[in-house]
C-alpha cells in the first residue's frame, strides 16, 4: 500500500510540475489558415502529446515574416518558445533585406520536417499545358503572373530572364495564394508560380493545371508533371519547414523539445495531419544551417542575375 501511495504521490507531482509550466508557444510567420499554420498545430498536437505540456501557436504576420523572426529572437531563451523556420522569412528575407533584426543561425533546428517544390498553375481550360507553351504564349500576348510572397516573385522573375520569357510577362504579387489561387480560377490572370502544396488539391479536382514543378522528382498522386529541370539543368527549388529554438536556451529543456521534433515524422497522427496541408513530410537533415547556407547561396544567386539589390528594412 505504501508503495502504491508513493507511485501515486509521484504521479500527482510529477503532472502538478507539467501544467505548472509556462506555455511552450509557437511562432508562426503567418496568419491562421493555410499549409503552415496547419502545420505548427499539427506541431502543437504532437508535441503536447510528447512533452506532456501546455502547448499554444502564436501566430505573428505580417511584412514577408519578418516580424515574426524579430518577435521570436526577442524572447527569453528559456524554452518558451519555438519559431516555425521556413525559407521564406528565414531564406528569401536574407537576401533581400539588409539589417533584418534576425538570422536563422541564431537557432538550433530541426529542419526540414516538411518541404513543397515550386509549382507553375494555369486554369484547367487554359490552352497552356507546358513551359514552352507558356512561353510561346507570352510572344503574342500579355502574361499575367501572380505569385504570393517575395520568394515566388524571385523565382518567376528568374524563369521569366532564363525561359527568355518576352518582355510582356507581368509578374502580379498577391498575399497569400488564397488571392492568387482566386483571380487563377476567375480568369483574371494566366499563370501562377507558388508553393504547389495549396494547388494540389485544386489540380486533383480538376479545376487547375499543375505545367511544371522545381523539385527533383515526380509527385505520385499528381501524376506526370515535366520538371523544370528538364529545360533549366540543376533548377531545383523547395519550400521548406522546421522548428527552431534559441541557442541561448539551456541545453537540458532545448535538447528534451529537438529531441522529441526529430521523430515527429514517425508520428502517424502528425503524416495524417501533414498530409491534409498538401505538405510532403521529409527526414530531417543533421546539419540544417548548412542546409540553409546553401539555399542561401542558391537564392542569392538568383538575385544576382535579377540585379535585386538588398532592401535597407
Amino acid at each position: 500500500m505504501k508503495y502504491i501511495l508513493t507511485l501515486l504521490l509521484s504521479f500527482i507531482i510529477s503532472a502538478h510540475a507539467a501544467q505548472s509550466q509556462s506555455p511552450l508557444e509557437i511562432i508562426v510567420p503567418l496568419p491562421p489558415g493555410g499549409p503552415t499554420d496547419s502545420l505548427a498545430r499539427a506541431v502543437q498536437l504532437y508535441l503536447t502529446k510528447s512533452l506532456s505540456r501546455n502547448v499554444i501557436v502564436v501566430n505573428k504576420p505580417g511584412a514577408d515574416g519578418r516580424i515574426a523572426g524579430r518577435y521570436a529572437v526577442s524572447k527569453p531563451s528559456d524554452g518558451s518558445s519555438l519559431v516555425i523556420i521556413g525559407t521564406g522569412p528565414f531564406v528569401y528575407n536574407k537576401v533581400l533585406y539588409s539589417n533584418l533584426g534576425y538570422d536563422y543561425s541564431e537557432f538550433d533546428m530541426v529542419l526540414p520536417i516538411v518541404r513543397t517544390p515550386v509549382g507553375i498553375m494555369v486554369s484547367a481550360d487554359s490552352k497552356i499545358s507546358t513551359l514552352s507553351e507558356l512561353v510561346n504564349y507570352s510572344t503574342k500576348n500579355q502574361l499575367n503572373c501572380g505569385v504570393s510572397n517575395s520568394g515566388g516573385k524571385l523565382i518567376a522573375g528568374y524563369l521569366k530572364v532564363k525561359l527568355e520569357m518576352s518582355s510582356s510577362v507581368l509578374i502580379v504579387p498577391y498575399t497569400g495564394s488564397g488571392p492568387a489561387i482566386n483571380d487563377l480560377l476567375g480568369g483574371h490572370i494566366n499563370c501562377v508560380v507558388d508553393a504547389v502544396s495549396s494547388y494540389k488539391s485544386y489540380h486533383l479536382a480538376k479545376k487547375i493545371k499543375i505545367i511544371a514543378l522545381t523539385g527533383n522528382d515526380q509527385i505520385v498522386e499528381l501524376g506526370h508533371i515535366p520538371l523544370v529541370k528538364e529545360s533549366l539543368p540543376e533548377f531545383v527549388i523547395f519550400n521548406w519547414f522546421g522548428v527552431g529554438i534559441l541557442k541561448g536556451t539551456p541545453d537540458d529543456i532545448k535538447h528534451q523539445i529537438l529531441s522529441s521534433l526529430k521523430h515527429i515524422n514517425n508520428d502517424a497522427d502528425f503524416l495524417k495531419s501533414v498530409a491534409a496541408t498538401g505538405l510532403d513530410a521529409t527526414r530531417s537533415s543533421d546539419t540544417p544551417t548548412k542546409l540553409l547556407d546553401t539555399e542561401y547561396k542558391k537564392i542569392s544567386d538568383i538575385a544576382k542575375v535579377l540585379a535585386i539589390p538588398k532592401t535597407v528594412d
